[in-house]
C-alpha cells in the first residue's frame, strides 16, 4: 500500500518546544536540512490581534530577537491582522518547530500581560510547507508580498510595512533621511534606547514602546519607527535579491503576478482588511482611544460600539465581529 505524502505538515505550537504531528516516516520525506518551509499561523476563531504600533513592534522585535538566537535563516516575514506568514530556513524540524513555538508562547504572553487576559491567541497547530526548488520559493517570496494586496490594504506590495519589502530599497521608506545632530533630544534618547535593547538581544514590551514614542512629533514618530525595523531586521535581503538583478526587477515580479501557495490550506476571506483602519478612526471620533483593549470590554459595550461601526462604514458584520472578538451568534 502506498502512502500519500501530503503536501502540507503541521506543528504543535504553544509549547517550549513544538512536535511533529505526522509519524516518523512523513518527517523524513517532508523536512530536507537546509531547505526553506513556508510557515503560516492563524489566530483562533480568524480574530483580528494587531491594532495599533505597538502590538506589530512587539511581535516583529520578539521574532527577530529569537531568530538570532536560534540557528534559522529569515527569508521573509508578512504581519496580517489576523494571521502570520513566514519563509524560514532551518537545519532540523526541531530548530523549526522550537523556533516558531517560543517566539509564539512569548508574544501571547507579553501580548496577554499588556491587556490583562489569558488564553492562546493561534490556533493549536502551524501549518509548514517546504520550497524545495527555485519556482516555488519565488512564487511563495511573492506570494508573501502581495498579501496585504489581495487582502485590499494596499494598491501595491510596498506601500505595505509589515512584508517589510519597501526596507529592501531603502532603510526610511516610511519617513526621511535624518542626521543625528538635527534630531531633538527626545527622539536622539529613543533612538539610543533602541540600540541598546537590539545589542543586549531584547524586545521591545509595551510599556518600552509607549515611553519610547510618548511625547513625539508625527514626523519623528515615523523615523522612529523605521529605525526600529532596520535595528532589528533579521530578514536575510542579500539571499532573497540573489535571484533578482535589482529592486526594481523584484517590484516587476511582485506587481505582474500575485504568486502562489498551493501548499498550505489558507482561508481566502472575500472582504477587504482595509476597512478596519476606517474601525479605528470611528472609535476615535466616538472618543475611544485605547483602541489596543477594545477586546477587553464587556459583552454590552461591544455590541453598542458593533452598531455604531455597522452605520458608520462600509462593512460587513462578520468583519466588525473579527474586529471586537465577538463570537458569531453570541448576541
Amino acid at each position: 500500500m502506498k502512502f500519500k505524502i501530503p503536501d502540507f505538515i503541521y506543528f504543535r505550537g504553544g509549547c517550549n518546544y513544538a512536535f511533529y504531528i505526522k509519524v516518523g516516516f512523513m518527517k523524513e520525506r517532508r523536512f530536507k536540512k537546509g531547505i526553506v518551509n513556508h510557515v503560516y499561523q492563524r489566530t483562533i476563531g480568524r480574530f483580528n490581534i494587531f491594532y495599533d504600533l505597538a502590538d506589530y513592534l512587539v511581535y516583529y522585535t520578539i521574532f527577530c530577537t529569537f531568530a538570532r538566537q536560534a540557528e534559522v535563516i529569515i527569508w521573509g516575514l508578512c504581519i496580517m491582522i489576523d494571521h502570520i506568514h513566514s519563509l524560514i530556513q532551518a537545519d532540523s524540524v526541531r530548530e523549526l518547530s522550537g523556533f516558531v513555538s517560543r517566539t509564539t508562547s512569548v508574544f501571547v504572553r507579553v501580548y496577554n500581560k499588556e491587556r490583562k487576559r489569558c488564553g492562546p491567541l493561534f490556533e493549536e497547530r502551524f501549518g509548514s510547507a517546504p520550497k524545495a526548488d527555485l519556482k516555488r520559493l519565488i512564487s511563495c517570496i511573492i506570494y508573501l508580498a502581495n498579501n496585504p494586496v489581495e487582502r485590499r490594504i494596499c494598491v501595491r506590495a510596498e506601500e505595505y510595512r509589515w512584508n517589510f519589502i519597501a526596507y529592501i530599497g531603502s532603510a526610511c521608506p516610511f519617513s526621511e533621511k535624518f542626521y543625528v545632530k538635527g534630531l531633538s533630544k527626545r527622539l536622539k534618547r529613543a533612538l539610543k534606547n533602541v540600540d541598546w535593547h537590539a545589542l543586549n538581544n531584547k524586545y521591545l514590551t509595551y510599556p518600552v514602546i509607549d515611553a519610547l514614542y510618548r511625547g513625539l512629533e508625527n514626523r519623528e514618530k515615523k523615523i522612529l519607527t523605521d529605525y526600529i525595523i532596520v535595528r532589528y531586521n533579521v530578514i536575510d535581503y542579500e539571499k532573497v535579491m540573489w535571484h533578482f538583478d535589482s529592486y526594481d526587477q523584484l517590484l516587476t515580479a511582485i506587481h505582474s503576478t500575485t504568486g502562489s501557495e498551493y501548499d498550505l490550506n489558507e482561508d481566502k476571506d472575500r472582504f477587504s482588511d482595509g476597512v478596519y483602519r476606517d474601525f479605528i478612526r470611528i472609535l476615535k471620533q466616538m472618543g475611544i482611544k485605547d483602541i489596543r483593549n477594545v477586546i477587553m470590554l464587556d459583552d454590552d459595550t461591544k455590541f453598542d460600539i458593533a452598531k455604531n461601526l455597522l452605520r458608520a462604514s462600509n462593512s460587513h458584520l462578520r468583519q466588525v465581529y473579527k474586529f471586537l472578538h465577538i463570537v458569531h451568534g453570541s448576541a
